[in-house]
């Protein structure tokens, strides 16, 4: 879905930014962060291999990982194509970065697996 609406606002003329950074604008080396990004995108994958083996029923998991890793790896097509990730989404251009779906995605994400890390006996 991130992919397709970055498409179309790139196609219409829409409004986006071009970030070669990081998070909130940080700057970074473009080959850092494609690699870093390639081994966090890994590591998601591998866990979320053992957890479908290990914890099938887990759905909590299960679906934080895959939100983490679908907008981590959409954010890397990004980089890899387009040579930085496409954001579009603003809240308030003064106090808030200009950000993505796959940014929601990510912190989404990321926030379930805290969760589960704390409440490891929920659902």
């Amino acid at each position: 879905m991130d992919q397709f609406i970055k498409y179309k606002i790139r196609l219409n003329g829409g409004f986006y930014i071009c970030n070669k950074g990081i998070s909130f604008g940080f700057s970074l080396n473009g080959a850092f962060i494609l690699i870093a990004t390639s081994i966090f995108i890994l590591l998601l994958g591998f866990l979320f291999f053992l957890t479908i083996k290990n914890r099938p029923g887990d759905k909590i998991l299960l679906f934080g990982l895959s939100m983490a890793l679908g907008g981590a790896f959409s954010n890397w097509i990004d980089r890899f194509t387009q040579g930085c990730v496409i954001d579009f989404m603003v809240i308030h251009p003064y106090f808030f970065p200009v950000f993505n779906l796959a940014d929601i995605f990510i912190f989404s994400g990321c926030t379930l697996l805290v969760y589960k890390l704390f409440h490891k006996n929920t659902l």
